[in-house]
């Protein structure tokens, strides 16, 4: 089973990603801005899937919030496989 993270994970192609990661198996650690939405997101998607799914609330432009979201994912999951780098800049 892969271990991922995807950022941008909440919406668009970065959900979707993550919907076909979990359904092929994956665990997930999604990485977004903080939000309602974002942990709502993770919540349906932990009850859809039965890969193991996490939000963590993340600036990727932060290399300080970079470096955590790596070792929180390879914390939670022993190892990490690969990471979709899907975020993007809003504004």
């Amino acid at each position: 089973m892969k271990k991922m993270i995807i950022t941008g994970g909440a919406s668009g192609i970065g959900l979707a990603t993550a919907e076909r990661c979990l359904q092929e198996g994956a665990s997930v650690a999604i990485a977004d801005l903080p939000g309602p939405t974002a942990e709502q997101v993770v919540a349906g998607l932990n009850a859809r899937y039965s890969g193991p799914c996490f939000f963590m609330s993340t600036h990727v432009s932060s290399t300080e919030q970079a470096d955590r979201l790596t070792v929180d994912t390879v914390s939670a999951f022993g190892r990490l496989d690969g990471v979709f780098n899907n975020a993007g800049i809003s504004g």
